[in-house]
Formats: C-alpha cells, structure tokens, sequence
C-alpha cells in the first residue's frame, strides 16, 4: 500500500524552505484545501484540483478541462496563477452538467471540520480527501471526540466515508457504483494485508495536518491540543464506515430499495445534517437499524 504522508524534507520545505508560500497561502485561503500523496501535494478548489506540487519542485497546473491560465505556474507566481485558475473552474461549473458535485461536498465537509472556527468542536476530521489505493472513497477521517475525555486520553477511531448527491446516484449497478458496492468495497479495503499500514499512515497524515497548521483548534498559540510527530493515540482497531446523503429527493424510492439489499449487520453507518451543516457529530451518525427508523 503506497504511503501518502510526506517525508521529513518535503515538510519542513512547506513549513520553512522553498515551497513555505504555497503553504502561507492554503492557511489564508479557506476555499482551497491541501491533500497530500507521498511525494505531493494536491491543492484542491471546489472539489476540483488548482495544481499539484511534488517534492522535487514540480508543479502541475490544473486539468486541461478547466481551460488554461495565462498566468505561468509557479510557487513565486502562486497567489495570481490560482486566482485564474479559481476563475477557470467557476466558469467549467457553470457552462458545463458535469460538474463537480459530490467532490464539491467533500471539500466542504472538509472545510468544516478542519478549517473553520467550529472545527474543534466536532467530533470528526477529515485525513485525506479522494483515497485510491485500490479501492476509492471519498474521505478518511479521524473520529476524535470533542469531549474533554477523549481529547485528553485521545481515543480515536479511523473511518472511511462516501458521499452521495441526489437519488440516481444510490443505486448499485454494472454502471453505478451505489451505496451497496461501496459498502462491499470497505469491507475488502478493511479485511486486506495492508490494512495496518494503512491506519498508521492515515494517523501520520493527521499529525502532519496538525504540524502544518490544517487543522483549526489544534497547534494555535491559544489552542489547548497540541499535536507532534510523537503524539500517541489511541487509535481502534475497528475502522467505521460512513455514508453521506446529501440532496436526496425523499419521494424516491431508491434509497430504501438500496438499503433492502445491504446487509443488515449495523456495520454501513449514516451521517444525518447537523442543523443544517456539514459537521460531522457522533450523534447525528446513526447504524443501518437507527437509519432505517429515520426515513420510514
């Protein structure tokens, strides 16, 4: 399983050396978002990718299907290029139907929970966005209870999470993978040999999230948690699976016709709106027998 932390040097580069604007920038922008892939960084906007930085000094700028900036790409030239390249991406969403939809949510998921003032206060944070290693979600997120408890004894359990837009999308099929296949996905992904790699590099991500100020609440000269490369956690051996629906058109049928073919062993979990925000709280996260009660 390919590790998607970064390496010692490629961090400190961000937060010291040559690639420290790049970083500067991702702190004092909450509209983009910084993923990492080993030997990378991905900056997202929208859901949609601004550029992709490599530890040798690469830079790729966004995909040919935004259109092409005039400005040149480079870490001096960052700030101007992904003004442009932001344009780029607002005007694809809006003269095109494929837009980004469900990688649009995530990022706000991550937003949330990571970057905004409430961050510290929800009980999930997101790792990675757009996980492929064979099998695909959308998130990886840290369950870190915000209780005190938690926070000082730092429990924490790992969970795999898809999102799902509107009501054509739930419906496993040859063409679709609905809720069904994902769920059957996590459940390969989580019985593999290389699950414990997995878990330990996904809590390396999250530390160096945390080293790199990403994570709102956490490091800040005020903030009670503090979190370094030799922080211990308590991480479950258990890995949660979450599914988020956002948009779905009650009048359908799909959703319960899909559920009436899943197993039902309370394992697939379902995040409900926290009053009507992306937050992601323990107990707006309900098993497959919770869930059902609540669309019935």
């Amino acid at each position: 399983m390919r590790k998607r932390q970064l390496s010692s040097s490629f961090l400190k580069m961000l937060l010291e050396g040559n690639y420290r604007p790049v970083l500067k920038m991702i702190k004092e922008d909450d509209t983009i978002d910084m993923e990492m892939r080993g030997d990378s960084v991905i900056i997202y906007y929208r859901g949609g990718k601004l550029f992709e930085l490599y530890e040798n000094g690469t830079l790729i700028p966004l995909d040919n299907q935004y259109g092409t900036t005039q400005s040149v790409l480079s870490i001096d030239n960052v700030i101007s290029y992904c003004q442009e390249a932001k344009y780029l991406i607002d005007r694809y969403q809006t003269s095109t139907k494929r837009n980004l939809g469900e990688k649009e949510i995530s990022q706000r998921i991550v937003l949330e929970n990571n970057y905004s003032p409430y961050s510290i206060d929800t009980d999930y944070f997101i790792v990675d966005m757009e996980f492929n290693d064979g099998k695909q979600f959308d998130l990886v997120a840290l369950k870190w209870e915000s209780t005190s408890s938690a926070h000082k004894t730092k429990r924490c359990t790992l969970a795999l999470i898809e999102t799902k837009q509107g009501y054509s999308t739930l419906r496993s099929s040859k063409d679709n993978p609905g809720i069904n296949r994902h769920y059957s996905d996590y459940i390969e992904f989580v019985k593999s040999s290389g699950i414990e790699d997995f878990k330990n590099d996904m809590l390396e991500i999250f530390k160096q999230k945390c080293i790199l100020g990403l994570i709102n609440g956490i490091n800040g000269k005020d903030d009670k948690l503090k979190v370094d490369k030799d922080t211990q956690f308590q991480l479950s051996k258990d890995i949660e699976f979450v599914v988020i629906l956002a948009n779905y058109k009650q009048a359908s049928d799909n959703l319960i016709n899909e559920l009436d073919e899943m197993p039902k062993d309370n394992v697939c979990k379902f995040s409900v709106s926290s009053f009507m925000g992306y937050g992601l709280f323990s107990k707006s996260i309900f098993d497959y027998t919770e869930f059902r009660k609540q669309i019935l």
